[in-house]
């Protein structure tokens, strides 16, 4: 992402899974150079597109746990860095924060049973049967592995 269109101001770049860039770059290739890659103003009812893909799948938008919108897709993936046993340093790059406090005390989750593993086992980062070694994770750009 330009730093223009970036909350701070500087260039990001995001790690995807090799499958999705090549898939991704073929659609581009198809399209004319002059072309905005998402016409139109769908960004303007975005959230609400999402709420309705969701009722049509018999996912709920509300539980006791929060709400699924665009803003828990950021809470996902910084919990799943960290899953992955990626630094806190680097999630916070990957998440663009100035604050590590903010990413690892606001956007990363532990569940209850992955926090019970620790303590029972002493791991750190490795959780035999459940989410923490049940992710796939790779980042080949640099050296780090995301992603269920």
């Amino acid at each position: 992402m330009e730093g223009a269109y970036a909350k701070n101001g500087e260039t990001a770049h995001q790690p995807i899974r090799p499958e999705f860039a090549t898939e991704f770059a073929r659609w581009l290739r198809a399209k004319p150079a002059s072309e905005l890659l998402w016409p139109g103003e769908w960004h303007k009812n975005a959230a609400e597109m999402l709420r309705v893909d969701l009722e049509a799948a018999g996912v709920p938008f509300k539980t006791r746990d929060g709400v699924l919108d665009f803003h828990a897709l950021r809470h996902s993936y910084i919990t799943s860095l960290s899953q992955c046993g990626v630094s806190p340093k680097r999630a916070q790059e990957l998440a663009r924060h100035s604050d590590i406090n903010l990413t690892m005390n606001f956007y990363t989750h532990l569940k209850l049973e992955e926090v019970a593993a620790v303590r029972a086992t002493g791991a750190h980062g490795r959780w035999e049967n459940g989410a923490i070694c049940g992710i796939s994770c790779h980042m080949p750009e640099t050296g780090l592995a995301v992603g269920r």
